[in-house]
């Protein structure tokens, strides 16, 4: 498979619902790559995990948000 660079935007969410909306829109993404087995679903959530354990950390820990906080998120990223 050749890389594909896309991003992601999860629009406006609150703080202590970010994980969801981040993993629904991310699958909802690769969908059709899932599909036709160019990546795998355990590598697309494995990935998730990572991104929200990295938000986790920079939105609670680092800016001190709390979960009825309204955040927007958007990451750009590659498939391959």
């Amino acid at each position: 498979m050749e890389p594909v660079k896309t991003s992601i935007t999860t629009g406006f969410v609150i703080a202590g619902a970010y994980a969801d909306k981040l993993r629904k829109t991310l699958f909802a993404q690769v969908r059709e790559y899932v599909k036709t087995g160019q990546v795998r679903q355990e590598e697309v959530a494995r990935a998730a995990g990572e991104l929200n354990s990295l938000l986790f950390r920079l939105i609670v820990e680092e800016l001190g948000l709390s979960k009825g906080d309204v955040v927007r998120i958007r990451a750009q990223y590659q498939l391959s």
